[in-house]
């Protein structure tokens, strides 16, 4: 994480998540051994770097690493970007609240 030295990491469900004003990502496997980063708010983002794999739960979007491909360590740095400054500047469940109480 040194692309973000502000992001600090837990280990949570025996996976290391990673958090920025809340979670940001996590590192796991699939079940055949297949690593990806998951990007817990990923469908907030815009996936200009094309890393992303087909979507296979409504909000997580997940980057696969493969053997025999290239790290893509700079469109990596780009996203990870991306997700800190949606943390940053996401509303936050107490306007979300509000927001729901002044509909009612």
């Amino acid at each position: 994480m040194q692309a973000a030295p502000q992001v600090e990491e837990r280990f949570i469900y025996k996976c290391p998540f990673y958090y920025y004003l809340g979670q940001l990502c996590y590192m796991s496997t699939t079940k055949t051994g297949s690593v990806y980063l998951g990007f817990v708010k990923g469908m907030h983002l815009s996936n200009d770097q094309g890393l992303f794999a087909e979507p296979d739960t409504k909000q997580i979007r997940k980057v696969f690493f493969h053997p025999d491909q290239p790290f893509p360590e700079e469109s990596l740095r780009e996203l990870l970007q991306e997700a800190i400054l949606y943390n940053d500047f996401k509303p936050s469940q107490q306007t979300l609240c509000k927001r729901r109480a002044m509909a009612h």
